[in-house]
């Protein structure tokens, strides 16, 4: 029997490492991040968005009021544990339709690794 699933149109290939060293992607887009009721530095419910911030293993998707937004330095820092951390970098991958490779792939480019 034939396996002719691979001439299927409708289904692609997954990208080898040449393709995925010439993928770029805008790790800072939060366009379907959702936005949670508070902001994550200081619990205020007001004047939110949603924008990036980097950790050590990845970029993750936050809930900022405007005041924290715009004084960065004053804010308090953010207390998230590693499981918690490594979740949200996934989260925010699946909100770019990426994979965690792609992301660090992406993040070690911009680094100059």
């Amino acid at each position: 029997m034939v396996d002719r699933r691979l001439d299927d149109p409708r289904l692609t290939r997954a990208p080898d490492a040449v393709e995925l060293d010439r993928f770029q992607v805008n790790l800072d887009n939060t366009a379907a991040c959702p936005i949670s009721g508070w902001c994550a530095y200081c619990g205020e419910s007001g004047d939110l968005d949603v924008g990036t911030t980097r950790t050590p293993i990845g970029l993750i998707c936050v809930t900022a009021c405007e005041r924290c937004t715009w004084n960065s330095h004053q804010r308090p820092p953010l207390s998230l544990g590693t499981v918690e951390t490594a979740t949200r970098v996934g989260e925010h991958c699946q909100h770019l339709g990426i994979n965690l490779a792609t992301m660090a792939s992406q993040l070690d480019r911009e680094n100059g690794s």
